[in-house]
């Protein structure tokens, strides 16, 4: 009888795939249901699922700016896939006002955590020149490198070239 109560609380982790298993059975209600309460415990990937929810739309109503907020709540905890879209999203001006420069201080932030596409992004800009990104065919390269590294395939053939 002693262990037979000693696993009533889940983890946030485990309140997440709760979260996860009901969305990919597009019970998105119960996901976002579950994603609050994963969140409600500082769960980062719980707080971005928030934010896409928000994004899409899909179990609940569709609202950039919450989207936006629940994104940067999970790029302050370093969470990467946020750090990414709350990039995108200052560069297009979604739920937050347009900014270069707080797109490219979140995508370098991604970039930093290794985030593949985020990596690819910043390799992008080095080929032209951006805000405050140099025009660099080397600096481009290595973004390629460890982005092609991490699977990214868009990479893989980027870096191609240069090899």
């Amino acid at each position: 009888m002693c262990g037979l109560f000693s696993k009533l609380s889940k983890t946030p982790q485990e309140i997440f795939e709760l979260g996860t298993q009901a969305e990919n059975d597009a019970d998105y209600a119960n996901a976002f249901k579950q994603y609050e309460k994963s969140a409600a415990k500082g769960y980062a990937p719980a707080l971005a699922a928030l934010g896409r929810m928000y994004y899409t739309g899909k179990g609940v109503a569709r609202d950039y700016v919450k989207s936006a907020g629940y994104y940067g709540k999970a790029a302050d905890q370093e969470y990467p896939y946020a750090e990414y879209v709350l990039a995108q999203f200052y560069r297009d001006g979604i739920g937050v006002p347009q900014n270069g420069g707080l797109f490219v201080e979140y995508l370098r932030r991604s970039a930093g955590h290794g985030y593949a596409s985020a990596l690819y992004y910043l390799g992008t800009l080095h080929l032209k020149g951006y805000q405050g990104i140099q025009k660099s065919a080397g600096k481009a390269g290595e973004c390629f490198r460890q982005a092609a590294e991490r699977g990214h395939v868009a990479s893989q053939v980027e870096y191609g070239i240069y090899l």
